[in-house]
């Protein structure tokens, strides 16, 4: 566990990981792993410019769909 906070890189790279191996070795991608702006932009932005840009890198069918990590700061 961490004592402090982690950068935000090193969750991106975590992310990109855990998609790797959850589409890598499946047919299909069950579990959709969020990059740490994610949440921001979906908040600040319009919700179908949001779902247009990260839908093809990060997601996947929604039928398969058995988690969402999306990473956030709460410390703000």
């Amino acid at each position: 566990m961490p004592k402090g906070c982690v950068d935000q890189e090193v969750l991106n790279l975590l992310a990109c990981r855990l998609k790797y191996e959850d589409t890598h070795f499946a047919p299909y991608s069950t579990m959709w792993f969020m990059p740490t702006m994610f949440s921001q932009f979906a908040l600040d932005w319009d919700y179908k410019a949001v779902k247009g840009f990260y839908q093809s890198e990060f997601m996947g069918k929604v039928d398969y769909l058995t988690k969402i990590v999306i990473p956030m700061n709460d410390l703000n």
